[in-house]
């Protein structure tokens, strides 16, 4: 029996193979008929698992069931805990030590404290006020969080995140986040200053009745960090002022990296007034030189040319603009002529226009006339 399942984890090792138990089979599918037990197991490659166990089943699998998991599971690098209760199934089949674990992804509000998972660098989760999810906060080097609670422990969640020395990439999404559910800093933690903690990635997606104060409140509390790559994104948002979304408690423009995605989904033209991504971008961040901006409705640049100092946008290198009706012909020139040509001494390296409805290839065929390969747009068919 032994013998066999050693076997199958090696073939399982290279493969997908979505397994549900049977005590009478050892192969790559298993059913188990009496009793009755609900567990689903899948294989990916490089022994990754995904475990889906509704919790409404709670047999507990019979032993040469436990005897696959505890023989595999020293071989997982990758666990994905797909249902409600997994890990609670995950401690009824005895499991806690899984030496190889590399990655966890899990939907649901988990407890993993009394795992050991020595080379556990990258959490994706779920987020709620209190959760324990700090167990390996010191070997972390990624954190995925998704936030539904509508009121946000933001003290108690970034008290976490100074826990973290090793972090590299963290990504928070805040949906229906309405208030904040204030809490002390535990004693004798000391918020780092000002753009002191460097890391290499930091994405924040704000969604739906998530307001502005609590992203406000967030982004104060995260202002220590400065990350290579900025990333926000504003989805479904019920403010009728998207623009504060960008905004500390300061009123000051938060987004601070060399590299700066806004990506939106707001359906709210108006509300931009006064408020022009591309020129509060590189006013307000002196050492972004690549910029993405995805779905704005809004103008990128202001209407008056006595209003742009093109001296701001000398640091700006890269420009993608992607599925931007507010994206014009008129920007379009202004950035070529002032960034792009050699008398204004070509700061601006290349710039790519992705399906921007207002944008002709008629202009964009004698821009590129003009500052050649440099300028590169892409139809709906292929890029140019």
């Amino acid at each position: 029996m032994v013998g066999n399942l050693e076997n199958s984890c090696r073939r399982l090792r290279n493969g997908f193979v979505k397994c549900p138990y049977e005590p009478h089979c050892c192969g790559p599918e298993f059913q188990e008929r009496t009793p009755r037990v609900k567990f689903k197991l899948s294989f990916h490659a490089q022994a990754s698992w995904m475990l889906k166990s509704p919790h409404r089943y709670h047999t507990i699998p019979p032993r040469h069931h436990l005897m696959f998991s505890q023989l595999s599971s020293g071989r997982w690098s990758h666990l994905n805990l797909i249902d409600d209760g997994a890990d609670v199934s995950i401690r009824k089949l005895g499991l806690c030590d899984f030496p190889r674990l590399k990655s966890l992804n899990s939907d649901y509000l988990i407890d993993i404290r009394h795992w050991n998972a020595p080379l556990l660098t990258q959490i994706h989760g779920y987020y709620a006020n209190g959760a324990p999810i700090t167990t390996f906060a010191s070997q972390l080097t990624s954190f995925e969080l998704l936030v539904q609670d509508p009121h946000l422990d933001v003290d108690g969640m970034v008290s976490a995140l100074h826990s973290m020395p090793n972090l590299r990439h963290l990504s928070l999404e805040l949906d229906g986040c309405e208030g904040i559910l204030y809490d002390a800093i535990p004693e004798g933690l000391d918020p780092p200053g000002l753009h002191s903690v460097h890391i290499e990635t930091l994405r924040i997606s704000i969604k739906n009745s998530t307001t502005s104060y609590v992203v406000a409140e967030l982004y104060d509390a995260l202002s220590y960090l400065s990350a290579s790559t900025v990333e926000i994104t504003l989805s479904r948002l019920t403010s009728s002022n998207p623009s504060n979304f960008l905004r500390d408690n300061g009123d000051d423009f938060f987004p601070y990296g060399s590299t700066i995605i806004v990506i939106l989904d707001t359906d709210d033209e108006d509300s931009w007034d006064d408020f022009y991504v591309l020129t509060e971008i590189v006013e307000n961040c002196k050492i972004a030189h690549t910029i993405h901006v995805d779905n704005l409705d809004a103008a990128f640049l202001p209407p008056d040319v006595h209003l742009r100092n093109w001296k701001n946008y000398a640091n700006l290198h890269h420009l993608k603009v992607e599925y931007c009706s507010g994206f014009t012909e008129r920007d379009l020139k202004a950035l070529v002529s002032n960034l792009m040509t050699a008398e204004s001494g070509s700061s601006l390296q290349s710039l790519e226009i992705i399906a921007c409805p207002n944008i002709s290839e008629e202009l964009l065929l004698n821009l590129r006339d003009e500052v050649g390969s440099r300028i590169k747009w892409k139809s709906d068919q292929a890029w140019r």
